[in-house]
């Protein structure tokens, strides 16, 4: 019995030296599983800060060609604005021209002295004119009275009239009888 307790004292010693050194384990892994988690919790600080410094950038270039781009447009607009103005200023004084062009040639045309105002090459351009007036004039007139008439004048002078080309001559005898009738109102 003897020999059984010594071996009972002698295991219970060999059972603490095991916990004990199960216990020292223990907290060394312990304190290794805390160190690592430590880390692990460190290397997720930097991850979380190095996403969000790569976000930021991000959003800041985005910002910075946003800017840009703003910019950009702004120009883009107050350019477009520029010429569309020009363009409508162009477009007044064209329309200016031509009127005051076409009161001058009525008001030469319609003189009797235009001929020491006007150079040679001008004068027969406006006889021309005043001839071709005088023929529309003639022919819409003898049109609406009576359209055989003018079929057959056309053919007595050689053309073949068209529909699109007595269109164009009436239209012409009409503008000039507008711009003449616009003159005399002034």
């Amino acid at each position: 019995m003897i020999h059984a307790l010594s071996r009972a004292g002698s295991a219970t010693s060999e059972a603490r030296a095991v916990t004990l050194q199960a216990a020292s384990m223990r907290s060394g892994l312990e304190e290794k599983l805390r160190c690592k988690t430590q880390e692990i919790n460190q290397l997720k600080e930097e991850i979380r800060l190095l996403i969000e410094e790569s976000q930021n950038a991000h959003v800041k270039e985005v910002d910075k060609q946003y800017a840009q781009l703003s910019a950009l447009n702004h120009l883009l607009k107050q350019q477009h604005s520029r010429l569309k103005s020009d363009f409508d200023k162009t477009e007044t004084e064209k329309a200016k021209l031509s009127k005051a062009v076409l009161k001058l040639l009525i008001k030469m045309s319609s003189a009797s002295n235009y001929v020491k105002y006007v150079p040679t090459n001008m004068n027969e351009i406006i006889c021309r004119a005043n001839k071709n007036v005088e023929k529309l004039t003639f022919q819409v007139e003898l049109l609406k009275s009576n359209p055989a008439a003018f079929n057959i004048e056309c053919a007595n002078q050689n053309s073949l009239p068209t529909e699109y080309v007595i269109g164009k001559q009436i239209s012409r005898v009409d503008c000039l009888q507008k711009a003449l009738n616009i003159d005399k109102r002034e």
